[in-house]
C-alpha cells in the first residue's frame, strides 16, 4: 500500500504480500475482509442488495510468499444480511459481526468455521449507529474484551461509538 505523508511524499509501508484476487464465478462488489483468528483464512463478504456471498481464501494460498494471483472460493450465501460494508470476528473466533449503513448482525459461532456459521444460522440484530453518526456506516470491530464492539460512520469528525454486546 501507498500512503500520503503530510509533506505529500509517498512512502511504502511494510508490504508482506501483494496478490491479485479473483472471485470464483465472476466479479463482485466487496467491502468486507475478515480473517478467521483460528484458521488464518481470509473471508471476503460481498455487498449485495439481497443477501451476501461469502468467499474464502485459504491461509496457505495467500501467505505462500509468491506474487501469483489467488482465487477466492465460493463458501456460501448469507440470506439474512445485505449491503454489507464491514465485519469482524472476535479474537476467540466465537462471535462474528457484520453491518451495513443502518443495521448490524451478530452470530455466535456454533460450527467449526465462520463461513458455516454465517450461512447456516440466523443472526441476532444489533445496533450500529449512535445518535450523532452519519447514515453511511463503514466500520465495526470487537473490543478486545469480547463483550463490546465499536462502530463508526463515514464523514468528517464522526464519533466512534462503543456498544455492549447482547447476552
Amino acid at each position: 500500500p501507498v500512503v500520503n505523508s503530510s509533506s505529500s511524499r509517498k512512502m511504502r509501508i511494510g508490504v508482506k504480500a501483494e496478490k491479485k484476487i479473483t472471485y470464483d464465478g465472476g466479479a463482485y462488489d466487496c467491502e468486507t475482509l475478515i480473517v478467521d483468528p483460528i484458521s488464518g483464512n481470509l473471508l471476503l463478504i460481498t455487498k449485495e442488495l439481497n443477501g451476501a456471498t461469502v468467499f474464502r481464501i485459504e491461509k496457505e494460498d495467500f501467505w505462500d510468499g509468491s506474487s501469483k494471483s489467488v482465487t477466492a472460493v465460493h463458501a456460501g450465501r448469507i440470506p439474512t444480511a445485505h449491503a454489507i460494508s464491514a465485519g469482524d470476528i472476535s479474537t476467540d473466533g466465537q462471535k462474528i459481526i457484520l453491518r451495513n449503513e443502518y443495521l448490524g448482525w451478530l452470530w455466535h459461532n456454533s460450527f467449526q468455521t465462520p463461513e458455516l456459521t454465517l450461512t447456516r444460522i440466523n443472526p441476532n440484530p444489533i445496533m450500529v449507529r449512535g445518535d450523532k453518526q452519519n447514515k453511511n456506516g463503514e466500520a465495526i470491530a470487537f473490543h478486545p474484551n469480547r463483550t463490546h464492539y465499536y462502530s463508526v460512520s463515514e464523514g468528517k469528525n464522526q464519533p466512534v461509538y462503543l456498544f455492549r454486546l447482547p447476552q
